[in-house]
């Protein structure tokens, strides 16, 4: 048996790739999706990097609030720019003038929290029966670094004019794409 060794190679150094647009902007996005998962006692929700198909059961009702939080952070991570919210929302009825909107949230260790953008809505959003249907809504955000042991937290309030309305959030339909500096990667 060889002996074991007594010094080890250099560390390797690590490669991280953007596309030119990134650099510009000095920006990179990453992609947070709403999921959900129901045990025996109640409904958690969440964002989280993976694409994973979760449970899609939650609030249908006239008007819903939902908070999703990412899990901590491990590093310290600068938000900046605009996030971009891709959000499919279903009715159950045909109807006109349905309002959403979006705030973004830092939770800290002690579960305070700090606003980092002003509540965005949609007041226009026409939908139709038994099918889903996408919005995009831009969400200017105040720069901040997310501390490690922090989370950030997303509160989606649905209203329907009339009927219900439902956010579709089962891991691989609606998504949050957050922008972050790439100088502190």
């Amino acid at each position: 048996m060889p002996p074991f060794p007594s010094s080890f190679p250099p560390k390797r150094e690590l490669i991280t790739t953007f596309d030119f647009v990134d650099i510009a902007n000095g920006l990179g996005y990453e992609v947070f999706w709403l999921i959900a998962s129901k045990d025996s006692t109640s409904l958690k929700l969440g964002l989280t990097n993976l694409n994973l198909v979760s449970d899609r059961d939650g609030p249908s009702s006239s008007t819903g609030t939902l908070s999703f939080d990412t899990s901590v952070f491990n590093l310290p991570r600068t938000v900046k720019g605009t996030l971009l919210a891709n959000i499919l929302l279903s009715s159950s009825a045909t109807v006109n003038n349905n309002t959403y909107s979006i705030k973004i949230q830092v939770v800290h260790s002690d579960d305070s929290t700090t606003d980092i953008s002003s509540t965005i809505s949609n007041d226009e959003a026409d939908l139709f029966s038994s099918t889903v249907q996408t919005f995009l809504m831009e969400i200017p955000l105040t720069q901040r670094t997310i501390k490690k042991g922090e989370k950030i937290r997303a509160i989606i309030t649905t209203t329907p004019a009339s009927g219900t309305m439902h956010l579709e959030h089962n891991g691989s339909e609606s998504r949050l794409n957050i922008p972050f500096r790439i100088d502190n990667i």
